[in-house]
């Protein structure tokens, strides 16, 4: 039920993001860093929405990531509430509700968002995830923390129904991890052969690191997806900014490239030896388990 609560907003308290021209070296970096793969009218897309929404790229507040061939942009949770303070309309979010709390994962959380009307009435907005529509099997993170990702889902929801002006077109992380074009990835450990059904199309004898090399002995498109995949699992939610600039140090200190394309076979063998002995290191609760060939 709505309560009346005066209250004078002024525009003063909402504070964006100062339009401006970025230079060619500018554009440059945010291209390799928050706008990776993205064209120069993309990139101009999410420089608007990142100048109506208040948020920095150069701090990582927001990003473009490609699927599909399709721009998504996208933010943390942070990066909603920090839209939604900025409004000057923001009266507080409740804590997650789950259906329990006693077993290893809920089914659903909901979120409460209050936010003041024109009026000085408080509006409620609830929203409602569900496990099934959100869960990324494959992420370390919702392993770890189910309550916690699946309430972020909720929250996330019920901020773009408070405040779908400030935030329609944005997504947080945390709702697209399931949309990542990855390829799950499981392997027989004492034999290294593939035994995924999703690889229906690999010979249940063939190991991992005898993928038949392309022309000029670039890996493979199953290597390429099985590196995909196994990034995930070792690295969690790989269009997080951060997480892609740990996962491409990673991968040069390891082969020299900065890319999977730029993978020959033998580059993406040793990269995928290495990628399962991290995986199985972290299912067997290993700490800080070292990057570095075996």
């Amino acid at each position: 039920m709505s309560e009346f609560l005066p209250v004078e907003i002024r525009k003063s308290e909402i504070q964006k993001e100062t339009p401006h021209q970025y230079t060619r070296e500018q554009i440059d970096l945010l291209k390799k860093t928050v706008a990776t793969g993205l064209d120069d009218n993309e990139f101009r897309l999410l420089v608007e929405v990142a100048q109506g929404t208040g948020l920095n790229l150069f701090q990582r507040q927001i990003y473009g990531i490609k699927r599909g061939g399709k721009m998504t942009i996208q933010t943390g949770i942070d990066g909603y509430r920090l839209v939604a303070a900025r409004t000057g309309r923001h009266a507080g979010t409740s804590d997650a509700e789950f259906d329990s709390q006693d077993g290893n994962q809920p089914k659903w959380a909901r979120v409460t968002v209050k936010k003041i009307m024109p009026n000085g009435f408080i509006a409620d907005y609830t929203a409602t995830a569900r496990w099934t529509e959100y869960v990324q099997e494959q992420s370390p993170m919702w392993r770890k923390m189910p309550f916690l990702m699946l309430s972020k889902c909720a929250e996330a929801l019920a901020l773009r129904k408070a405040f779908p002006a400030e935030l329609s077109g944005v997504y947080t992380s945390e709702e697209m991890m399931q949309a990542d074009d990855v390829i799950p990835v499981v392997v027989d450990q004492g034999t290294g052969r593939v035994i995924n059904p999703k690889f229906e199309n690999t010979p249940a004898e063939e190991p991992v690191q005898q993928h038949a090399e392309t022309a000029k002995g670039m890996a493979s498109t199953k290597q390429i997806g099985m590196i995909g995949g196994l990034w995930k699992s070792v690295f969690g939610d790989v269009s997080d900014p951060d997480i892609q600039k740990s996962v491409v140090e990673h991968m040069r200190a390891l082969t020299g490239k900065t890319a999977r394309q730029q993978l020959t076979s033998s580059d993406a063998s040793k990269l995928i030896k290495v990628l399962l002995q991290m995986k199985e290191d972290a299912e067997n609760g290993v700490e800080d388990a070292e990057f570095s060939e075996a």
